[in-house]
């Protein structure tokens, strides 16, 4: 029954390692987001093949930012916008440096005092942008990032664990110029002084920025955070987070968790009410094959432990032995209370006058012989 068991578990496992282990996310383009950026310029954001450091609790992966002119001019366009539109064409050059910034915009309540951003992440360093060869009217660039992420359940509690991280990004100019310093006594020195200008905040187009995952552990989900703040006057509705990113395990992983759980439950409750001793401590290798091969597939592509998985099968191994031994003792200790029928060999107690099987008198002294008289 142990070894059937052990089957059983083993081939749901396998089951499910060929059909959860796929791409859980294909990023996220919101359609309720409402309104546009007030930029005359155009700026996509890009984060792809991001992976959760658990150990650092953050999201890192690829981030690329694309900027063009917002406002295209009509085939009938008038001179005057076709010249604003080459205006704006030509000063996307100058767009560079430009780096995403992901904030978490807080709340008076939540810092006590004023409102104000915390920083959450962003692109690692200011990233050079550069003329798209292809259309050269737009301009991209390029570079790594990272977004802090906030637990709900912590990696212990592996698959069950959660995160959201704050949906509150903006990209920024980094402006440089230098200028001529007066030293005094007629010497004068270059300064290089840097400025920074937010270009677009991205919070109600947020559809103009997309998340890819490359964990194939990760379900990646865009949830609207305020929805009161929707219609809301307020001067901070510009400013804060309207959504949250949550990220969770795939569900099939949760079940196929919970199943083998049960499972181990079952064989151990057969262990102690129906498992013959003799049979036990064979079948237990079986079982900790099983334990052993379930654990494997179920924390495969992690590298954080131990999780509550672990403890878990310790702790059910241990008890496992512990039946075990204790029914072999008491069947030993048992076994030390019987003799052998003198004229049938059964096994009886040594308390017992008569057989049971053969119903012929025990004799234990010779009081119990028969009169010869």
């Amino acid at each position: 029954m142990g070894l059937c068991v052990s089957l059983i578990i083993a081939l749901s496992i396998a089951w499910v390692g060929m059909n959860y282990r796929r791409p859980s996310s294909e990023g996220f383009s919101p359609r309720e987001a409402s309104g546009q950026s007030p930029s005359f310029r155009d700026v996509t954001v890009n984060l792809t093949s991001a992976k959760l450091d658990v150990k650092k609790k953050s999201l890192i992966g690829k981030a690329q930012i694309n900027v063009r002119p917002g406002n295209f001019p009509e085939a009938d366009a008038s001179d005057e916008k076709l010249k604003e539109f080459k205006k704006d064409l030509n000063d996307l050059s100058s767009l560079t440096p430009l780096m995403l910034r992901l904030s978490h915009f807080m709340t008076g309540e939540e810092k006590e005092g004023s409102a104000g951003y915390l920083y959450q992440g962003g692109t690692s360093k200011a990233l050079e942008m550069s003329v798209d060869p292809r259309t050269r009217i737009e301009i991209n660039g390029a570079g790594d990032f990272e977004w802090q992420v906030q637990s709900r359940r912590s990696s212990f509690w592996y698959p069950f664990d959660s995160y959201f991280a704050y949906v509150n990004p903006s990209v920024s100019w980094y402006k440089f110029k230098t200028e001529t310093v007066n030293k005094g006594a007629d010497k004068k020195a270059a300064e290089k002084t840097s400025s920074t200008e937010v270009i677009d905040t991205l919070i109600f187009n947020v559809d103009q920025m997309t998340f890819e995952t490359s964990d194939t552990n990760l379900n990646v989900q865009l949830a609207l955070k305020f929805k009161e703040h929707e219609n809301s006057s307020s001067p901070d509705k510009m400013r804060f987070d309207p959504y949250e990113l949550h990220l969770t395990r795939p569900i099939s992983l949760q079940i196929t968790t919970i199943v083998a759980i049960a499972l181990m439950f079952c064989w151990l409750g057969y262990l102690y009410f129906y498992e013959d001793v003799e049979k036990s401590a064979s079948n237990l290798l079986s079982f900790f094959v099983g334990a052993l091969a379930t654990r494997s597939t179920l924390l495969s592509g992690i590298d954080f432990s131990p999780v509550f998985l672990d403890y878990f099968i310790l702790a059910f191994s241990l008890t496992a032995i512990g039946i075990v031994i204790t029914r072999w003792l008491d069947k030993k200790w048992a076994s030390s209370d019987k003799i052998n029928c003198p004229y049938c060999d059964s096994k009886i107690s040594n308390k017992a006058d008569y057989c049971p099987n053969c119903t012929r008198k025990i004799v234990k002294s010779e009081n119990d012989l028969p009169d010869k008289n």
